[in-house]
């Protein structure tokens, strides 16, 4: 116990040697001096730290850097009863430590790495709780009294020291103002990081009576460390910790840390069981818990910080140095996260984003300001790339089945991976793009030339909704230049590139009249509803018709768009007021004619065909003009073709003249008498008003028929025999007489209003038959032999 004597003595504690050889004067300043002293360490126990449970901390950092022997396992044990006892199994207190704990600033780990305490202050924390504190450490027991004059500085020798055999014991008597149940709380509490980046320390017992458990720390990996807390007679929790180090250059100068050009620094990254990152508000350590600074990762350094080690000396170039440092051993962290599958997607979690103001605030930004510039995020193809490249789109965005409507390829960078959460602000922190309005046109706008036409009708009408919502948010003109306007054609145009015009009427406008016409689309589509927006509009009719009627005046319509022209033209025939008798319609040979060129079959029931009179197909209206457009009836179709189009349905009468085709039938011998008649029949009703007398004449010269005797004559030269009239007997046995063909057929008509002459020679017998209807009355010749002479007939059709 001779040290303890000796630190007595030099401390002038009563009773030592300088007392004893002190004359009063000298006594007087001995007792001066130590009563300055005593207030002086006094003051500084009370006021080192803001928490009166620091002094935990501190004899935890004593454990730390104390002795241990081979096979121990390191471990710090506290037990509150109505004493505070701290244990730890190190091999004992040395000369010199028990000396460094009797000063203020005499520690002995000064200037050496990885030692925490450097100050020689920290153990006279404790005085904050207790009044007197017993220690006993391998051969030295000894106290110290918070209250005798330099009772803090000055060991006592105690015979009661109660201590664990081979094990340094520290027994707090508490004062009576200390708050038990705070002091029980914070030891209930201790946070098992407190283990993580001390270097001996492996175990953490505490006995609180009714709460007891132990804290241990094991490597599971040589990069992975799990913390356990188990409680007796209740639940463990184990925590794990992913750990980088580096070792970094330091500050060369700095008097606190000479020789020291290299330190190291450790960041921890907690792990959820599952292997992501358990994100809360971890604390920085100087070996030792300082405090929280915002990181959701654990950071350890060889920080210099304040006398209460409650902070980090901001302006130290040596803190500096390694908080700058700390850059690249984050980046090095993400080299290990990127080996891990748990964590390649989710390590961003760990950036910090909210650190306020302060210290490590340069940290931050320059952290955030490198990753910026790094591939360390995956695109949907799984390539890494910058933030500043990726893209991420919102759900106005998506399509029905949940992608993009804009195609990669037509960005300006890459879609972020959708293994992301695309909800999480740290990745735009990093640069990461939101899809914006502005984007979404410029990618429309990349699209113009082939991409948009290349879509689905779905994808076009998505894609109309939002243009739609967008227009009215002051995206008119950059809209208005998309080339998403599909026309009949098959070509895409800009809404600005000039005049064009929806197709929705129930007819199509031809496509041949100049017009920009749209494709047709559905009126309640958004397509519809957006390019109504942009000032596209329905054609009217009038001017379409119009159109239609000046192409046909001035040039050769395409046989493919006559038909149309029609179709539109019949369709809107109630709103017009044009003459449509040179309107071009198509042959049957396919080629143009003029409507009122062309014939086609009449609807009347019991009339000889046209087309049966009609040889020359040039002549005939195309099969494609005889189908009605759709939702109308033939009857109506018909007549319009025939009253409007003027159409013809029987033979053409010019000028008083019949037309070159019908005269053409009639005198060709093939057409046959009963078909020659039965032309004549049925349509002369349609042609007596409009053609002259001597148009009747010279075709009856013309017209040959075959006769009851099977010669052939001039049709004037004949009479019909007709059966059950007065005059059949005198016709009966004429050569010359026409047979009917059908006995169910009125031929009444082939007797003109005008005189019918008949002249008969036998033995100077005349007879003259006039009007001879089937009322007329002939006289019998006395003779049976008959020639028949000259027939005068205008004969009715």
């Amino acid at each position: 116990m001779e040290v303890i004597e000796d630190i007595r003595s030099k401390n002038a504690a009563p009773g030592s040697a300088p007392w004893n050889d002190a004359n009063p004067a000298m006594m007087a300043t001995l007792t001066s001096l130590r009563r300055n002293l005593h207030h002086a360490t006094q003051s500084l126990s009370e006021d080192l730290y803001a928490s009166d449970s620091h002094f935990l901390l501190e004899l935890v950092q004593n454990a730390d850097d104390n002795t241990y022997g081979a096979g121990v396992i390191p471990t710090l044990h506290m037990t509150l009863g109505d004493h505070l006892v701290v244990a730890c199994n190190e091999t004992g207190f040395t000369e010199d430590q028990v000396r460094a704990i009797c000063k203020i600033g005499a520690s002995t780990k000064k200037h050496q790495q990885g030692y925490i305490g450097e100050k020689g202050i920290g153990f006279k924390s404790v005085f904050k709780v207790a009044d007197t504190v017993f220690i006993s450490s391998g051969p030295y027991k000894f106290s110290f009294d918070k209250h005798a004059e330099l009772g803090m500085i000055t060991p006592s020798f105690s015979e009661y020291c109660p201590g664990r055999q081979d094990w340094t014991q520290f027994t707090l008597q508490l004062s009576d103002t200390i708050n038990r149940s705070e002091l029980k709380s914070y030891l209930s509490d201790i946070d098992p990081t407190l283990l993580l980046f001390l270097r001996k320390l492996r175990a953490l017992e505490i006995n609180l009576g009714t709460i007891c458990f132990v804290v241990v720390r094991k490597n599971l990996e040589p990069n992975v460390v799990r913390l356990r807390r188990r409680l007796r007679n209740g639940p463990i929790t184990s925590s794990r910790y992913l750990l980088v180090k580096k070792m970094v250059t330091t500050y060369l100068t700095e008097k606190k840390r000479p020789n020291i050009s290299r330190t190291e620094i450790i960041l921890a990254f907690p792990l959820k069981p599952e292997g992501g990152p358990r994100i809360k508000d971890q604390f920085v350590h100087a070996f030792l818990p300082i405090r929280k600074y915002g990181f959701s990762f654990l950071i350890q350094g060889d920080f210099l910080t304040s006398t209460n080690r409650e902070d980090i000396l901001s302006d130290s170039p040596w803190n500096i140095t390694i908080r700058d440092a700390l850059v690249s051993v984050f980046l090095d962290a993400i080299q290990e996260f990127r080996r891990r599958p748990e964590l390649a997607l989710v390590w961003y979690k760990y950036i910090p984003i909210k650190i306020p103001w302060g210290f490590f605030s340069p940290f931050k930004d320059s952290l955030l300001a490198k990753l910026k510039t790094m591939d360390i995020l995956r695109s949907a193809d799984g390539r890494l790339r910058q933030p500043s490249q990726l893209f991420v789109v919102s759900s106005d965005y998506f399509d029905d089945n949940g992608d993009s409507l804009i195609p990669e390829e037509y960005l300006r960078g890459y879609y972020l991976s959708s293994e992301y959460d695309h909800s999480d602000g740290i990745l735009y922190e990093l640069g990461v793009q939101v899809l914006s309005d502005s984007e979404f046109i410029e990618a429309l706008s990349r699209m113009s030339q082939y991409g948009i036409q290349r879509q689905s009708t779905s994808w076009q009408e998505s894609v109309s909704a939002l243009l739609k919502r967008l227009n009215r948010q002051g995206y008119s003109w950059p809209i208005k230049a998309l080339r998403m306007v599909p026309l009949q054609d098959g070509s895409w145009v800009a809404p600005n590139s000039g005049d064009l015009f929806f197709s929705s009427a129930a007819v199509d406008i031809p496509g041949d009249l100049g017009l920009r016409l749209l494709a047709r689309l559905d009126l309640t589509s958004s397509r519809y509803s957006l390019f109504s927006d942009l000032g596209i509009r329905e054609a009217d009719p009038g001017v379409i018709s119009e159109k239609i009627l000046d192409f046909h005046r001035r040039s050769w319509p395409s046989t493919g768009d006559v038909l149309s022209h029609a179709h539109y033209l019949f369709f809107h025939r109630d709103q017009l007021r044009y003459n449509l008798d040179r309107l071009y319609l198509l042959n049957r040979e396919g080629k143009l004619a003029n409507a009122k060129d062309l014939y086609m079959d009449g609807r009347e029931q019991g009339i000889m065909p046209i087309s049966d009179i009609i040889s020359s197909r040039s002549q005939l209206l195309h099969q494609s003009y005889l189908t009605p457009p759709s939702s109308h009836s033939a009857i109506s179709w018909h007549a319009w073709l025939k009253d409007a189009l003027c159409v013809n349905v029987s033979p053409r009468v010019t000028d008083g003249q019949f037309s070159s085709e019908f005269v053409a039938f009639l005198t060709d011998s093939k057409s046959g008498t009963p078909h020659i008649l039965r032309a004549l029949k049925d349509y002369w009703p349609r042609l007596r008003s409009g053609v002259k007398f001597a148009a009747v004449k010279a075709l009856g010269e013309k017209i040959v028929v075959i006769c009851h005797d099977k010669d052939y004559d001039k049709l004037n030269a004949t009479a019909l025999y007709r059966a059950r009239s007065a005059h059949s007997l005198i016709f009966d046995s004429c050569p010359s007489t026409i047979r009917r063909t059908n006995a169910g057929i009125s031929w009444k008509n082939l007797v003109s209003q005008y005189d019918l002459m008949a002249s008969c020679t036998s033995n100077g017998c005349a007879v003259s038959v006039r009007r001879a209807a089937a009322t007329s009355k002939l006289s019998h010749p006395s003779t049976t032999n008959w020639k028949l002479g000259l027939m005068k007939m205008s004969i009715p059709l």
